[in-house]
């Protein structure tokens, strides 16, 4: 035997032994998406016994001998992962755990009063958690919820009776536009002050309530749909977390080309022919002595002899030559800036829990107009005891806004539009007078230089006549919640908001608005000498408001096992008040430095200075009070069998003092039921493909209420009435016992599914909506003493339907995630009774809120277009089935009968596309959205606003000039005089109506993330760098004219964004 050999072998083993005990297996368990540290995955090792579950930072260690060995790494809410590992020392070992595509069961919804998970529910619901949210950058809480709700539109610019901005949830719910809009939860409770007081940084997820099911607990504020906002919060036993982030968005200067205004030779032109008609020559001796254009006063110098004729065709062309809007690109708008700030930091321990914020928001408009927020928001919980939890939430907010410059469109004269041709500045960039409201030579040399300067610079007045807006808002709510048994908690809040506005306009002495004021209540005394009635000096008005709100909600909730059944169930009653106090009020001779002000004479009438007529100072003082009280008493219940089959049922009552007395007395709850099959638990489905599928349906009645609408009768005191020297009263409602609110019914059935190992998911639900008694108005005997004939009255019936599709997918290539995501919804409505008798489409032919029975909400009617006269370019409709020229009868006798009905103004298909691709550390999102089957007015030119207020369209250059011409163009010639039905005919044609299909791409976000394993040497625990461009156009459109269907006067700009958020 070979001992030498032998040795050698046995000292070997040994060496392997002693070196195979002392292998140490460290390992990371991260999320891979969000490169979070993922605490309590389980990891095994296979074949040994060995079992372990990471701690809060993700990290587990094992002792194991030298070789391979197979790991098995799960977490809830992550696809599972196995993995062999090679041991031949210490070894360090990151795993990314994937997470699991949306299920079911892993979405926590929140209807504001309590929280449930998704796969328990009836209704339809919509969750944006922190990544959807977080993929646009900006400073408005709900601007970031455009586009990526399912279910959810918003409003095209061009309807601006619902506001700007303005997302309609499943469509109308109301004839009163004013009040269509969804209420707003934060925190489980309705938000009453202004939404850009709320910082988007604080929030973590956004739940919306879309059928009854859902948001009926919510009672008579719920039929347009809510929005349930919960902001962040500390969590127990959490190490210190800290979260910077810093951005800033740049935005594009607006594009005022778009707006197709008359070329400037030809305006002229427009101004020749009516000079030689001599239009508005006998304006030449009012004494209000009104103004006329450049071009015209240069003519009337020539008429006089003043200036030659050569002179006069150079001044005209070299008034042609020149475009209003060069001057407000150059001198007014500029490149938007806004700066976002914000610092997190939360934590816990064994029984505290706490989540402190602070952000800033500094916005520089395109304008110049300036928004400053400070924000800061603080949130505790504290665990008494086993059974007892307290919490407080704090709040605060202060804006400070400044306008700007003057916005295009927004300068008017006293004949109506701003000429194209204006100057705002010469040559040097010095300010030039626009005479906009006077006459020039007129206000040149009134006064003999003893008045202040009477003429107007647009260049620069808005330097001197600023207003600047102070607003505070402090939120504060104390919660108290007690254990009484393992199955029952009662729950106490209390809820007080305090929101102090201050809006202040300082028209200093040297803008054009005091310096009229006091010059036109100048008085001249028999020797010549001048005394003012408005004191030299400052004009400043105050504008103050008060908001007070407070919420007492006392509320038990019950969570019992019974063998196979479960038992979740909650009763409460709520009592919320809402004050607002308000008042103007006007000083005269204001001096900002010495905080002075003088008495001004507002009873007595003193004579114009310009027209020697007796007129009042402007008191410009009033005072408003508001009150509304609410009292509510709700229940929710759902009792589901062995996680299968769920039974919800939900009642609220509301009183109010905006109700009348009838209403209050009448016990008539709002409720809903629903119920859920989970047919993918049940022992005979087992497709492999299937992971998940749900039945639900649920039906329920929500309430809609106007706080304009009051049952009693309120009465509204004016300022000193001059000739009776005694205050003046005005009704604003008068007595309706029977007000109550608006009620909608929904009809709901849907279909949650999760397909091929969740690589596909998603839901299909159909609604049906029925609304009754909308307010709408009710004629009344005008013996009664109201004036209008007409009272607002439950009375309107609505019918709606439609459907939400939402689909998801996502897809492994390596590394290569890719996640997409397609959102469909269909809506139809149509108005069944109105209490109107609309039978002449003239009273329908805006493109304004269209409501007639028999049609859709926002319906848009026509006259029928029959083309231009060969022979001399008048436009030709209908009248009686026949071609006709008689505007009169087409105009005033059309009916709706004889109308072209086009459709809606709201989109009857809608929706969006997601895609996302993310690669290690790297991702890119961006969103298309889309909208189809809708129709939209396009403007064009109005021979009327041309002449008498100069307000033209290019449209002019392709209008009839000779026989022919109506085979190339639809715009009717100029004919002088004007005929305004001739206009009001064209303007409201079918032939301006255009397809509103389009395609946007509305964001686009790519972002990447740094950590210490990716980059040495980071001293941070992250960072990511991200950079979002927002509002990038239309890629498509069905108009071959290049209209945005979505611009109301200008298209958005895009937007682009930097941020770089940082984790400590």
């Amino acid at each position: 035997m070979d001992w030498r050999f032998l040795k050698m072998t046995l000292l070997q083993m040994l060496f392997m032994v002693g070196y195979g005990h002392a292998q140490r297996l460290k390992l990371n368990v991260y999320d891979a998406q969000h490169k979070q540290p993922i605490a309590g995955a389980k990891i095994s090792v296979l074949n040994s016994g060995k079992v372990q579950t990471s701690d809060a930072n993700g990290n587990v260690s094992f002792q194991l001998p030298s070789g391979s060995c197979q790991l098995a790494v799960s977490s809830i809410g992550y696809d599972s992962l196995k993995l062999k590992i090679q041991l031949l020392g210490d070894t360090l070992v990151s795993i990314g755990l994937q997470p699991k595509t949306l299920m079911l069961d892993s979405v926590v919804v929140s209807t504001g009063y309590q929280s449930m998970a998704k796969e328990k529910v009836t209704g339809s619901f919509n969750v944006v958690d922190g990544k959807r949210y977080n993929e646009q950058i900006g400073s408005n809480a709900l601007e970031r919820l455009r586009h990526v709700v399912n279910g959810v539109a918003p409003v095209t610019d061009r309807i601006a009776s619902l506001g700007q901005n303005a997302m309609l949830v499943r469509g109308m719910s109301t004839l009163t536009p004013t009040v269509q809009r969804p209420l707003i939860i934060v925190d489980g409770f309705e938000y009453q002050g202004d939404l850009d007081n709320i910082n988007p940084n604080d929030i973590a997820e956004v739940t919306f309530l879309k059928d009854a099911a859902a948001g009926a607990i919510w009672g008579a504020k719920a039929a347009n749909g809510v929005i349930v906002m919960n902001t962040k919060k500390g969590k127990y036993q959490k190490a210190l977390a800290i979260t910077a982030l810093a951005n800033i968005t740049l935005g594009n200067k607006p594009n005022l080309y778009y707006d197709r205004q008359i070329a400037t030779a030809d305006l002229i032109g427009v101004e020749q022919l009516l000079f030689a008609h001599k239009y508005r020559f006998a304006d030449t001796a009012r004494i209000t002595r009104p103004p006329f254009s450049e071009a015209y006063e240069l003519m009337f110098a020539q008429s006089k002899g003043t200036i030659s004729k050569s002179e006069l065709a150079d001044a005209l062309n070299t008034l042609g030559q020149k475009d209003v809007r060069d001057d407000f690109m150059r001198y007014f708008y500029q490149n938007e800036v806004n700066q976002q700030f914000a610092l997190n930091l939360s934590g816990g321990a064994h029984a505290f829990s706490w989540y402190v914020s602070a952000g800033r928001d500094q916005n520089v408009s395109t304008l110049d107009a300036k928004y400053n927020r400070n924000t800061l928001r603080l949130s505790n919980q504290l665990q008494l005891s086993k059974l007892i939890t307290a919490g407080l939430d704090l709040a605060y907010t202060g804006s400070h806004t400044q306008t700007g410059k003057p916005a295009y469109g927004s300068i008017k004269t006293n004949i109506g539009a701003l000429p194209v041709y204006s100057s705002l500045a010469d040559g040097q960039g010095g300010a030039v007078p626009l005479y906009a409201y006077y006459r020039k030579g007129f206000i040149d040399e009134i006064g003999g230089g003893q008045l202040l300067d009477w003429r107007y610079y647009p260049l620069t007045d808005y330097q001197y006549s600023a207003t600047r807006g102070h607003t505070n808002d402090i939120n504060a709510t104390l919660s108290l919640d007690a254990k009484l048994l393992d199955w029952l908690k009662l729950s106490a809040k209390y809820r007080v908001q305090q929101q102090q506005s201050l809006q202040q306009t300082n028209n200093t002495v040297q803008s054009y608005y005091t310096r009229n004021l006091i010059n036109m209540f100048t008085q001249v005394a028999a020797n010549g000498g001048l005394s003012y009635r408005v004191p030299m000096g400052d004009i400043l008005d105050e504008v103050q408001e008060q908001v007070g709100a407070q919420n007492i909600r006392l509320q038990l909730n019950a969570d019992k096992k019974l063998e196979r059944f479960n038992l979740n169930m909650l009763l409460g009653t709520e009592w919320n008040e809402r004050k607002i106090n308000g008042q103007n009020n006007r000083f005269y001779g204001y001096n900002a430095e010495l905080l002075t002000n003088a008495p001004v004479d507002v009873i007595n009438m003193y004579p114009s200075y310009m027209t020697g007529s007796g007129a009042l100072i402007p008191a410009m003082t009033d005072f408003r009070g508001l009150n509304n009280r609410f009292i509510s008493y709700y229940a929710n219940a759902m009792l589901s069998y062995e996680d299968k089959y769920s039974l919800t049922a939900s009642a609220r009552r509301d009183a109010s003092n905006l109700f009348g007395q009838a209403t209050n007395d009448r016990w008539k709850p709002l409720w809903s039921i629903g119920s859920a099959w989970w047919l993918s638990k049940e022992k005979w489905m087992h497709p492999r493909w299937v992971q998940q599928l749900k039945l639900r349906g649920s039906y329920g009645k929500q309430g809609n209420i106007d706080p304009g609408k009051v049952a009693v009768t309120t009465l509204s005191y004016g300022s000193i009435n001059p000739f009776t020297l005694l205050p003046r009263g005005f009704v604003v409602n008068y007595p309706n016992p029977d007000l109550r609110w608006e009620e909608v019914g929904m009809l709901n059935l849907g279909v949650d599914f999760s397909l091929f190992k969740g690589r596909l998911s998603g839901s299909v639900e159909h609604y049906r909506k029925y609304l009754n008694d909308l307010y709408a108005s009710v004629q009344i005997d005008r013996t009664t003493g109201i004036a209008s004939g007409s009272v607002m009255r439950n009375v309107g019936q609505a019918r709606g339907k439609g459907w939400d599709i939402e689909l998801k997918a996502n897809q492994h290539f390596g590394g290569l995630r890719i996640n997409t995501d397609l959102i469909i919804n269909t809506y139809t409505d149509k108005i069944t009774r109105l209490n109107t008798d609309t039978q002449v489409a003239r009273q329908l032919m805006s493109a304004g809120f269209g409501v007639v029975e028999g049609y859709s909400t926002f319906a848009l009617f026509a006259y029928p277009w029959a083309g231009l006269d060969s022979q001399n370019g008048d436009p030709m409709g209908y009248y009686n089935g026949e071609v006709s020229k008689d505007y009169n009868l087409i105009v005033n006798q059309t009916t709706l009968r004889e109308a072209a009905y086009l459709g809606s103004q709201l989109p009857r298909l809608f929706g969006s596309f997601g895609l996302g691709f993310n690669w290690k550390d790297l991702s890119l999102a961006c969103r298309f959205s889309y909208k189809l089957d809708y129709y939209f007015r396009n403007t064009s030119i109005d021979y009327g606003a041309l002449v008498s207020q100069l307000n033209g369209h290019a449209d002019y250059a392709e209008r009839w000039q000779n026989p022919g011409d109506e085979l190339s163009t639809n715009v009717p010639s100029f004919v002088y005089p004007i005929n305004s039905l001739r206009d009001q005919f064209y303007t409201n044609s079918a032939i301006l109506y255009e397809k509103g299909n389009q395609v946007r791409l509305q964001y686009v976000n790519l972002s990447y993330r740094l950590t210490p394993k990716n980059w040495r040497g980071l001293p941070l625990k992250a960072m990511s760098v991200t950079l979002v461009a927002n509002e990038l156009g239309v890629i498509w459109r069905s108009n071959r004219l290049g209209l945005d269907p979505d611009a109301g006067f200008l298209p958005r700009v895009a937007r682009f964004s930097f941020g770089l958020s940082t984790n400590f």
